[in-house]
């Protein structure tokens, strides 16, 4: 397989990813209290207590890693 179909394919899960990471953060943020910025701690260790939250914030980590992989194999 070459370089650039191996970054596309790593660009393609990147997208799947990161786009389903918003949706379960979304939804995982959407029950709780509003975010306050005068207490960004708290506010954080609300949303990590929230699964889907969490759930969603490692996908997005792991999106963001796959858009690394496809850049590197097929940059622009």
């Amino acid at each position: 397989m070459s370089a650039t179909a191996t970054g596309a394919l790593l660009a393609l899960a990147a997208a799947l990813a990161l786009n389903g990471s918003y949706l379960l953060q979304h939804a995982g943020a959407r029950r709780l209290a509003a975010v306050d910025p005068r207490h960004p701690v708290a506010t954080l260790a609300s949303l990590l207590r929230a699964p889907a939250w969490s759930v969603g914030a490692v996908l997005g980590i792991t999106g963001w890693a796959l858009h690394l992989g496809a850049m590197r194999d097929a940059p622009l």
